[in-house]
């Protein structure tokens, strides 16, 4: 009996220890659960503000929603062949309709900002992607669309930014005979594909990839390619560009591809040149910019990345907070990384505004160079031969730049550009004819003065294109022989367009006629040196204005005061003299892939010259007449 109630006695002893030891586990497990607990509550506290306010935002943004996606379809239709202006017209006319209807957008809406948001477009800014609205627009058409863009790229700035931001590119060229290979070898591997400098005309066979006219096979895509049906890989990537700055595409391409407008505008030129002379004034500072620029990117992309992980694995019906040990050490070493990449972000983006406030120093320098190189740019309107590479511009900037240090001065932003003006308008002139020279001096003059505010638009363009009189009733012109019908209209033109200044003009004509008559008829001094009657010359203070007043009743002396006016702003007659061009300055600014062509007119050929200054260099001319059978020599 004794031994029976032993063995009983020490079943019961080996439960109770038994649950001894399962209540002190559950306790361990227990206390765990808390540590875990109070952990999991330390690390997300900080971000529980945050959150709150971020749902608020959502909360905005999902009432705001149709409303936004009707403004981003709208502006990702139809903007992307238009330019700023055009687009800003269009966003505002969409904008009216929207509020008219009454439906709920979010209040200071960005296209780019809701389809990309700032964290990518920092990203393709320092891909090489210009820092203007208008550039981060196209980023998002291109990237963005479900159409392929087509890229109106004159200036090669589209070219250069997908060239940087896509790894392992492909590099189709038009001129090749075997791009029609590489891309139908890109479209089965699912490679990504840049075809450049295309036509106005598209090959045939990229109809049914430019409208991307699939055909499903089960799980697999095919597409038409040329007469043959290829694999499609979902992974295929294609992006066009043209050099072409105004090409006209038929309605059988514009509606297959988003036709996207690259050439480069005034703000993001600005920056460029901004950039080019810090970079050779304080190169250390522009590196430093771009450091900043690329670690807030990094770090901003780096914090969205871990909340998007934070919030998947609290939203994982899976796992069980308290017991996943490695998902709160995981939550702890995220926090820790938040906390540290937000610090760096606040450091990186107090250092980006110090250098930024630093490069401010230089915004007039690169805002003055971006204006010149759009008066080039405009030359192209008065002959299509006129044509200015934005890569040959920014080479001859940094030249400036560079013969500018020889010069000591307090103020190198107008040491720079007095030495870059000349020399653009050196360089230019060897482009131009003669009587196209005059026009480009007084438009350099006049666009770097509108810039700097100085004048006035309107004045200007009085200037250039005169006063025309519609409706005669009520105008009656004094009976003098020397006044002509046109002089009049121009007269009483400008009087009702500019009241400002020339308000009394035509009343003080007829009053005075006679003092009108001799500053017409002057002859020492001529009319655009002589003074103008009464207070005029007082109120003409401005040599515009005054050339103004000579405009509406001497054009024929318009030319002479035009010189006058440029050597006067200028502060050089350089700008209005004719300087022949030598050929060893040509022959110092060509390279080995760049040419030096002559554009002759009938009777005349360098080739005596050519040749005598190959002499001069110990070099010898090969020569070879283009035709027929040719092309393997040249």
């Amino acid at each position: 009996m004794l031994e029976a109630r032993l063995i009983e006695l020490n079943r019961i002893s080996n439960e109770k220890k038994a649950q001894m030891d399962k209540l002190k586990d559950d306790l361990a497990q227990l206390q765990s659960k808390i540590d875990r607990g109070e952990k999991l509550v330390s690390s997300l506290a900080d971000e529980k503000a945050n959150w709150i306010i971020r749902l608020a935002q959502f909360d905005e943004q999902y009432g705001n929603q149709l409303g936004d996606c009707i403004l981003a379809a709208a502006f990702m239709s139809y903007c992307g062949p238009f330019p700023s202006d055009y687009r800003n017209m269009l966003n505002k006319l969409w904008l009216d309709k929207i509020k008219e209807e009454r439906v709920q957008f979010s209040k200071g809406f960005l296209f780019s900002d809701f389809l990309a948001g700032k964290a990518l477009a920092r990203k393709w800014q320092t891909d090489g992607l210009p820092t203007d609205d208008f550039s981060t627009e196209n980023g998002v058409f291109v990237t963005k669309g479900l159409r392929w863009a087509l890229n109106i790229d004159p200036q090669n700035q589209a070219n250069k930014w997908i060239k940087k931001m896509c790894d392992d590119l492909i590099v189709a060229d038009t001129k090749d005979v075997d791009h029609i290979r590489k891309i139908e070898m890109a479209i089965t591997k699912g490679q990504t594909i840049l075809l450049q400098d295309v036509g106005e005309q598209m090959d045939p066979s990229l109809d049914g990839i430019l409208s991307k006219s699939l055909i499903q096979n089960g799980k697999r895509f095919s597409v038409k390619f040329g007469a043959n049906e290829i694999d499609y890989n979902t992974k295929f990537q294609l992006y066009i560009t043209t050099r072409l700055p105004n090409p006209h595409y038929t309605p059988e391409i514009s509606t297959k591809v988003n036709v996207v407008n690259f050439i480069v505008v005034e703000s993001g030129l600005e920056e460029q040149c901004l950039g080019i002379v810090v970079s050779a004034e304080q190169p250390q500072l522009e590196s430093q910019k771009n450091e900043k620029l690329a670690a807030i990117t990094k770090g901003k992309a780096e914090i969205l990345a871990l909340e998007d992980m934070i919030l998947a694995r609290l939203n994982d019906d899976k796992i069980n907070l308290l017991e996943d040990e490695e998902l709160v050490v995981q939550l702890h070493q995220s926090k820790e990384t938040s906390d540290r990449v937000k610090t760096e972000l606040e450091n990186a983006e107090a250092n980006m505004k110090r250098i930024d406030d630093t490069r401010e120093g230089f915004r007039s320098c690169g805002k003055r160079a971006a204006v010149l190189f759009f008066v080039l740019n405009d030359l192209s309107k008065i002959n299509p031969m006129y044509q200015f590479s934005l890569d040959w511009y920014k080479a001859l900037f940094e030249k400036s730049i560079q013969e500018s240090k020889d010069t000591v001065s307090q103020d190198r932003n107008d040491v720079i550009m007095k030495v870059h003006k000349l020399n653009v308008y050196n360089q230019s002139c060897r482009s131009l004819f003669e009587r196209h020279k005059l026009l480009l001096s007084l438009q350099m003059y006049v666009k770097l003065q509108m810039a700097d505010g100085k004048i006035n638009p309107k004045e200007y363009d009085f200037f250039l294109r005169g006063g025309t009189v519609l409706d005669r009733k009520g105008v009656v012109k004094p009976p003098q022989d020397w006044l002509t019908d046109q002089a009049w209209d121009n007269v009483t033109e400008l009087e009702r367009l500019l009241p400002e200044t020339f308000a009394g003009l035509p009343a003080a004509v007829s009053l005075n006629f006679k003092e009108w008559q001799h500053w017409f008829s002057s002859d020492k001094p001529m009319p655009e040196d002589a003074q103008l009657p009464g207070e005029w010359e007082t109120k003409c203070e401005d040599l515009l204005k005054k050339m103004i007043v000579l405009r509406c009743f001497r054009p024929d002396r318009v030319t002479f005061a035009i010189r006058n006016y440029v050597a006067s702003g200028m502060k050089s007659s350089e700008y209005i003299q004719s300087r022949p061009a030598s050929l060893a300055e040509i022959y110092e600014d060509s390279t080995p892939v760049l040419p030096i062509i002559f554009v002759l007119t009938t009777g005349v050929d360098p080739t005596e010259i050519l040749l005598r200054f190959a002499a001069e260099k110990g070099q010898t001319v090969s020569t070879l007449s283009l035709g027929k059978g040719q092309s393997q020599k040249a």
